[in-house]
């Protein structure tokens, strides 16, 4: 899922309150926040309800920030609409967006035979179609993950900083809570490295955006493997509320001082596209 949580009252989007009335929910009983779902999407929900429950359990032990959310896992497809609505209810929809789809779609057309059954082995999902989904949902941790960042009052001043936060923070939750998910992702984010060209060069807006997300995961896999958690709490520290506007090359060199791993750079190109 494409999403971007902002956690700041006064910029809430108002859902559309017409649809809401007219949908029975259902409510999942084991978490220990509320997750209500719209009919017919109880799969996806317990997913998202997952990964935002280890991404509470981690981030309040490795940041000591836990942030109070409701989650409301709607149906439809991922628009890239931001997540967090009034009352501290984060909005997820059951479908990732189309370009998990279309990424999915490529991967089986390019990969090899043998590369592409151990993609989908480790997936998941040995026949079939290789499916992205489950991965998509546990954005839902960037997602809980910004939302801390925002209570704390840090702001980041690009979507490439951002990204790499929440995949940060979701590479630490799943090396904690789902370590074989974590090797999972790994493996996809190194397999899209060799099978795609870098997102940049990507023509499709909405596969790119998915690359983008799979790319900032494998350099916080890298930075993870030399630095483990303690980036995090940097991360929160060096993007105030309100710091002065600064240029993409000083925010490259700012990260590189602060949080000493070139990991967290995007490519060049990537930077001027």
């Amino acid at each position: 899922m494409n999403t971007y949580v902002e956690a700041r009252p006064e910029r809430h989007v108002a859902p559309p309150i017409a649809a809401l009335s007219s949908t029975r929910w259902t409510s999942l009983a084991w978490t220990p926040f509320a997750v209500r779902c719209a009919p017919g999407t109880e799969a996806a929900a317990n997913a998202v309800a997952l990964a935002v429950h280890r991404a509470r359990e981690v981030l309040a032990r490795r940041v000591g920030v836990t942030v109070p959310v409701r989650v409301l896992v709607v149906d439809g497809e991922d628009t890239g609409e931001r997540s967090l609505r009034p009352e501290s209810t984060l909005w997820m929809p059951a479908e990732p967006a189309a370009g998990w789809t279309e990424l999915a779609r490529m991967l089986d057309d390019r990969l090899p035979h043998r590369s592409r059954l151990l993609l989908r082995r480790t997936m998941g999902r040995a026949a079939g179609p290789l499916d992205l989904a489950p991965v998509a949902h546990t954005l839902a941790i960037d997602a809980y993950a910004e939302a801390v960042a925002a209570a704390v009052g840090t702001s980041f001043p690009r979507r490439w900083i951002a990204n790499a936060f929440g995949a940060y923070a979701r590479v630490v939750t799943l090396s904690e809570a789902d370590p074989d998910g974590l090797a999972a992702q790994a493996h996809l984010a190194e397999t899209v490295g060799a099978a795609l060209p870098p997102s940049y060069a990507l023509a499709d807006r909405s596969v790119r955006e998915v690359v983008e997300r799979i790319e900032a995961t494998r350099d916080a896999v890298n930075a993870y493997a030399r630095r483990g958690a303690e980036p995090l709490a940097r991360f929160l520290r060096v993007f105030p509320s309100g710091m002065a506007p600064r240029t993409d090359a000083e925010l490259a060199r700012l990260v590189m001082r602060e949080l000493g791993d070139a990991a967290f750079l995007p490519m060049v190109e990537a930077l001027a596209a």
